[in-house]
């Protein structure tokens, strides 16, 4: 019996590099609105996407 799946798996990875500084906003930026990491970026990426579509 393993995990239920799910709808929309997530399925590729990526590694990125920060500065500490950038690591620390980023974490600051998940802190303050109860985040993790992963979604502060998922969330900048899709709106960085949405908002340069040509």
């Amino acid at each position: 019996m393993g995990r239920p799946k799910v709808d929309n798996p997530k399925s590729y990875r990526t590694q990125i590099r920060f500065t500490e500084e950038e690591h620390r906003l980023l974490n600051d930026c998940a802190e303050k609105n109860n985040m993790t990491i992963t979604q502060v970026i998922r969330d900048g990426a899709l709106q960085y996407a949405e908002n340069n579509a040509d």
